[in-house]
């Protein structure tokens, strides 16, 4: 039941998107020295193409000599940028120098340091076997313990209490959710569902009604989703200039789904206050609080 409410939930979502989004943005493939060498030679010759077709797309004459010989110098213009494209981004990195812009010359330097993907990872060489590896590799560092003492302990606690003695307070509401809708990351990588921020973010209020119904029954029963909680793990290079075909050289980011990140959301807003109190001698991973702080502390 509480499976088939969730899928519910993310298709029609999906469904909803695509038929609002029916033609999605092209990408855009950055051309170098495209605004120095080309932008006027593409304008040239769109110009002159449209007043060619004014004129009915005479087959002769100087309309149809100036358009072809426009459109002639635009399209060389182009594949020479593309042919020297190592050439344009070493003068694009000798022009930051020479003005003093060490900002965008680190930026050219990093976008020119782009490393691909390794082959072989360790000892295991092929796509399939590289993600046989890090899947064993991940699995060993992020998954949690397997100790369910204090999972026991806490159950017993609550059954003692008798019929979840509190759960009032803990229960959700679609008010509680629309505030908490900030919160979320836009123009991010889904999760494994395909459920991007923007889904739940530009969505009709009602999804509120239908998550904060999702989320009472997970709390009512103690449980979540196992679907809710699986995320994609991507390795990222630690150090670009050191082995890429070091598994320790990597460090993972996990993609989680937008529906637990907003139920982490809400736990959070629930429990912050009596369990995450701090000192007033701790001023580093806390709200508006610097670890420049503690300088003026006495």
């Amino acid at each position: 039941m509480l499976q088939q409410f969730y899928t519910n939930i993310v298709v029609a979502l999906k469904r909803a998107a695509n038929e609002v989004l029916t033609n999605s943005p092209k990408q855009k493939h950055n051309v170098p020295r495209w605004n120095k060498d080309v932008r006027g030679k593409h304008k040239a010759a769109q110009q002159a193409c449209l007043y060619w077709i004014d004129n009915h797309k005479p087959n002769s004459g100087p309309l149809f000599h100036i358009m072809k010989e426009s459109k002639k110098v635009f399209k060389y213009a182009l594949r020479a940028c593309r042919k020297s494209k190592q050439k344009c981004q070493a003068d694009a990195m000798a022009q930051a120098l020479w003005n003093r812009s060490p900002k965008k010359f680190w930026q050219n330097i990093r976008k020119s340091k782009k490393a691909s993907l390794p082959s072989t990872v360790g000892v295991e060489t092929g796509n399939e076997a590289v993600t046989v590896m890090w899947r064993k590799h991940f699995a060993a560092l992020l998954n949690s313990s397997k100790n369910c003492e204090i999972g026991n302990y806490l159950k017993q606690n609550i059954i003692s209490h008798g019929n979840f003695e509190g759960i009032d307070e803990l229960m959700c509401n679609s008010f509680k959710i629309k505030s908490l809708l900030h919160k979320l990351p836009l123009d991010r990588a889904a999760g494994k569902d395909g459920i991007f921020a923007e889904h739940i973010f530009y969505a009709d209020s009602s999804v509120c009604n239908h998550l904060s119904s999702l989320f009472n029954v997970c709390l009512m029963q103690g449980k979540i989703l196992e679907e809710c909680m699986q995320t994609v793990i991507i390795p990222i290079y630690k150090n670009k200039n050191g082995d890429i075909s070091d598994a320790g050289n990597h460090r993972p980011v996990s993609l989680a789904t937008i529906i637990s990140k907003l139920f982490e959301h809400y736990i959070l807003s629930c429990i912050i206050s009596p369990l995450l109190a701090t000192t007033d001698n701790q001023f580093g991973f806390k709200l508006k609080h610097g670890i420049g702080m503690c300088i003026f502390f006495t």
